[in-house]
């Protein structure tokens, strides 16, 4: 009697869901666990029932969820958070495979063409549009997620964080500030871009000139928050509130002001962007911007089940819109 997921599932005390996370190097899995399940499957002989249906229907019953190697420097949550959106829509009909690329990748060899029904890619970086040219060549269905896709006419899901930007630099405005700072993500990613964008375009139509004093780099991470938080404060005009381009930053920066004895919100506000976990259960609850990564992820698998199902998609774009959250770091002047 052939080997089945439940069985693995059951000898390895999980539940059968992580065992075909695990299978297809899911990286919402521990490493610790995917090996114990793939050593214990091979042991086991376990061979996938879903090859088989796909050799019947000349399908291979994979999707593809690719990102690029530049990945890396986003938060670990981001990804997480996406993956778990995608693997709740489609997880149950197809394998979900998952791979790192970078555009210097002999992409035949690490993709057999016949190997994948469709791919969904993760975008992060703006160089990531060699590699999604070059995955065109392929003539599978590609979904590609957190980046504008019109351009190569593949349909996509991503956030406005351009306008989410704006609304919370606009709302620091109506607030009173017109010294507002900014700690930048790292440049090359998409959504450090787009957030940057919408800082100026901000001030600029609110007539507020741009102080490149006030224009900080960061990395996403909270030791770069911390440190262009500690240099705007040895300001000789400091800011009266300061954007932070994500969350972990924006928790950088208030260590920064507990070292300078600042207060939050009294000397100065601070504003976050992501609304990750954490945020709202800080000391002084952090002001954000929230958008939903699982939303993102489920949407981008819904477009590509409807894709392999031929049932028509209504939407080769779709824009999320992010929520402006109001909590204690933030007040008027």
């Amino acid at each position: 009697m052939a080997v089945t997921i439940k069985d693995i599932a059951r000898l390895a005390n999980v539940s059968h869901t992580t065992v075909s996370r695990a299978l297809n190097d899911s990286p919402l899995i521990k490493e610790e666990t995917r090996k114990r399940i793939k050593e214990l499957a091979e042991k086991l002989g376990y061979v996938p029932n879903i090859s088989a249906k796909g050799l019947v229907l000349e399908k291979s019953y994979n999707t593809g969820l690719f990102t690029s190697k530049q990945a890396d420097n986003m938060p670990t949550s981001f990804m997480y958070e996406v993956f778990d959106g995608i693997s709740q829509v489609i997880e149950d009909k197809y394998n979900l495979v998952f791979r790192k690329l970078s555009d210097t990748d002999d992409l035949q060899a690490v993709i057999p063409r016949k190997k994948y029904d469709g791919i969904i890619f993760v975008s992060v970086d703006v160089s990531d549009v060699k590699i999604l040219s070059r995955l065109d060549a392929f003539k599978v269905p590609i979904v590609v997620l957190n980046r504008n896709s019109r351009d190569l006419d593949m349909p996509c899901v991503y956030f406005d964080e351009y306008s989410g930007t704006r609304a919370a630099i606009e709302y620091l405005i109506k607030s009173g500030h017109t010294r507002i700072a900014i700690i930048e993500g790292p440049e090359s990613l998409i959504t450090s871009r787009e957030r940057y964008n919408g800082y100026l375009d901000a001030l600029k139509e609110n007539g507020i000139s741009i102080n490149n004093l006030y224009i900080k780099k960061g990395g996403f991470t909270p030791d770069s928050g911390f440190e262009a938080m500690d240099s705007l404060l040895r300001l000789e005009e400091r800011p009266t509130a300061v954007f932070a381009s994500n969350d972990l930053m924006a928790v950088g920066a208030m260590k920064a002001c507990s070292k300078w004895n600042v207060r939050i919100p009294e000397d100065v506000s601070i504003m976050g962007f992501d609304d990750m976990d954490f945020s709202k259960y800080l000391s002084t609850s952090l002001s954000t911007v929230r958008k939903s990564r699982r939303l993102m992820g489920q949407k981008g698998a819904s477009i590509m089940l409807d894709i392999l199902e031929k049932r028509p998609v209504s939407d080769n774009e779709c824009i999320l819109r992010p929520e402006l959250v109001l909590r204690e770091s933030t007040k008027s002047l």
